[in-house]
């Protein structure tokens, strides 16, 4: 695999980036920087995957690390861009990138701007509140409930990993319930993602954040901060099942390049249920470790969670795979029954004033 750097502040991509609108990523299959290309690839059999932290990156790692890639005869290319949204849509939208992992919220968002195609559904719900260890307050509130530990939020500057995240959106949908507006009941600051979060609560810049299980354990680990809400538990039942995050694809690249991309995801498949394999958890966090130089306990928790909640939804068995690949050779966009819908979603996720 190859790399190529570029810099989301002053590229052409952010340039030509879709704004204040844009949703956020919560990244899921991104690549990664790593060896060399499987030697049955073929020349122009090269798919550019935009890159993001160590668990989004993990998957990609292990199909190139095991071979996965080249069985399939694909080439991987990692373009470094960052975090925000509209910078990765836009490189999509300029073909800077072929592959972008992005909530289908966002891709019906970005779906005027760039013909995309949707495949290979994942569907996650460990979406947590972590609040400053010293924080007495919250998580008094917390136990009289959800709307109770919302209240209690007011004149708090909140974490965000990005700009118009889809993982803070959750929270700021309790919070216009209850009433409340950004700027006048509290404040939203980006305060990047996971490590990033952690460190900007460290130095007082928020005073709680949004992140998944994995970054309010290392939150707690760290001695900075606790969970307080954890939607898979605490969340009312009208509020988002779930995100349902799906890798996108240029429908111009699907359509030049014919099967590359379910070679592309075959190899993501293989690599998920090798993952998944516990004959393989100490290998996996040994080169989770290596590659992304954790501490080894920081590594194993990784390698654990990843390999409890795998990569793709238990659902995707290969009926669904076929059937998400066939509508994609055809022209359409509609998944198949069964997907999450994000139509909805992104009805409920466009709140007026949260982000600036």
């Amino acid at each position: 695999m190859t790399t190529s750097r570029m810099f989301p502040q002053s590229g052409p991509a952010m340039k030509r980036g879709f704004g204040k609108s844009s949703l956020a990523v919560l990244g899921v299959l991104a690549a990664l920087a790593l060896g060399t290309a499987g030697a049955h690839a073929q020349s122009g059999d090269v798919v550019k995957v935009s890159e993001r932290g160590a668990f989004s990156n993990a998957p990609v790692y292990v199909a190139d690390k095991q071979g996965f890639f080249a069985e399939e005869g694909v080439k991987v290319q990692t373009i470094v861009l960052g975090g925000q949204s509209d910078t990765l849509t836009a490189a999509l939208v300029n073909g800077d990138i072929d592959v972008l992992p992005q909530n289908p919220v966002a891709f019906a968002a970005a779906a005027t701007k760039v013909d995309m195609k949707y495949f290979l559904g994942i569907q996650r719900d460990d979406i947590e509140l972590v609040v400053k260890a010293s924080d007495d307050k919250v998580p008094d509130a917390a136990k009289a409930g959800w709307e109770a530990t919302v209240k209690a939020l007011k004149g708090y500057r909140l974490g965000s990993a990005t700009r118009g995240s889809v993982t803070f959106a959750k929270l700021a949908i309790m919070l216009n319930d209850v009433g409340y507006a950004a700027g006048s009941d509290y404040q939203v600051v980006v305060s990047g993602i996971v490590n990033q979060s952690i460190a900007a609560m460290q130095a007082d810049q928020v005073d709680a954040f949004i992140t998944d299980s994995f970054g309010a354990r290392l939150a707690e680990q760290q001695g900075v901060g606790k969970s307080v809400l954890v939607w898979a538990t605490d969340r009312p039942q009208q509020y988002p099942v779930g995100i349902q995050t799906a890798l996108a694809a240029r429908a111009k690249s699907l359509t030049e390049q014919g099967d590359l991309y379910t070679r592309f995801s075959r190899a993501l498949i293989k690599a998920d249920a090798w993952i998944k394999d516990p004959a393989n958890q100490q290998a996996f966090a040994s080169l989770i470790q290596d590659q992304y130089k954790l501490d080894e306990k920081s590594a194993a928790a990784l390698a654990q969670r990843t390999r409890e909640t795998g990569v793709f939804d238990s659902k995707l068995d290969p009926a669904l795979f076929d059937a998400t690949m066939s509508i994609l050779q055809k022209g359409g966009t509609k998944l198949p029954d069964g997907t999450p819908s994000y139509e909805e979603g992104l009805v409920k996720l466009q709140l007026p004033g949260i982000y600036e």
